[in-house]
């Protein structure tokens, strides 16, 4: 049996979470960072939205790694992403 789920950045704009899941999606990665002057402006809204899902939804964040230091990539993707419950 197939589990599906999406990919989502700002310009997909804020998603009804709710829907997305009653639509049979299991899992999401949101944008977070890319390099380390941006942050995605629906981060917020996808965050929370993803994880009022509970049980049986994947949450997931990623960052666009663009040349450079990417060790200071990973610690700003780390202060804007948040931590999870649990």
């Amino acid at each position: 049996m197939p589990v599906y789920g999406v990919d989502v950045a700002s310009y997909q704009g804020e998603p009804n979470w709710s829907k997305v899941r009653g639509a049979g999606i299991r899992f999401a990665f949101s944008k977070v960072t890319e390099s380390t002057d941006y942050v995605n402006p629906t981060w917020p809204h996808n965050r929370s939205g993803m994880l009022g899902l509970g049980g049986g939804f994947l949450p997931g964040a990623y960052h666009f790694l663009h040349g450079g230091n990417g060790a200071a990539q990973a610690r700003y993707f780390l202060s804007k992403a948040g931590t999870c419950p649990g």
